[in-house]
């Protein structure tokens, strides 16, 4: 079954310092918002027809909420913020969705993409998504496709730089950086 667990990393025996249970059968994803100090987890449900969006507070590890998805495997998991917008981004397949809970004013969306995507990155400063199938997207309306970039073969993941710039990396090793930022890359 799904659970999230602390461990101490101590020199002696590990121990479990706090644990909770999750809905589904495991994990897939998840992401810790230092902001709000909670953890937010994707679950797997046991038929393996959709899953869980969890929100587990840090300090208390007490349920906050759970919120059903048509996903059953997250690829990645994100906090998306921007002035007094906050929600969760979800990549899975050929599906990108934000999901939003009661206590934040956003509107939950999603798109349906032509290719499967395996990675994604949030810059926050640009309110943009980039995909490691070469697409970037501006998060906040409703997913307006921004255009492409060109990704390596076989893309697995892609990243903003810390500074500017992209950084992704293929199946096979190989990486690919790009020094000017996506707004620069993109040909709409």
């Amino acid at each position: 079954n799904a659970a999230l667990e602390i461990w101490s990393l101590s020199p002696s025996e590990p121990e479990c310092l706090q644990y909770v249970a999750l809905p589904g059968v495991c994990v897939d994803e998840i992401v810790y918002d230092p902001v709000v100090n909670e953890f937010v987890c994707h679950c797997g449900a046991l038929r393996q027809h959709s899953g869980f969006l969890v929100r587990v507070d840090a300090e208390t590890f007490i349920t906050k909420e759970i919120e059903s998805t048509p996903y059953v495997m997250a690829k990645r998991i994100f906090r998306v913020k921007s002035e007094n917008k906050n929600a969760v981004f979800i990549c899975s397949g050929k599906q990108i969705a934000v999901y939003s809970s009661e206590e934040y004013e956003v509107s939950s969306f999603s798109h349906e993409l032509n290719s499967e995507v395996y990675g994604a990155d949030y810059g926050r400063e640009r309110k943009l998504v980039v995909l490691s199938n070469g697409d970037a997207y501006e998060i906040w309306c409703a997913f307006e496709k921004r255009g492409t970039f060109e990704t390596p073969p076989a893309c697995s993941d892609v990243a903003f730089r810390e500074g500017g710039g992209l950084v992704a990396v293929s199946n096979s090793g190989l990486v690919r950086c790009w020094d000017t930022d996506p707004e620069m890359l993109v040909n709409s």
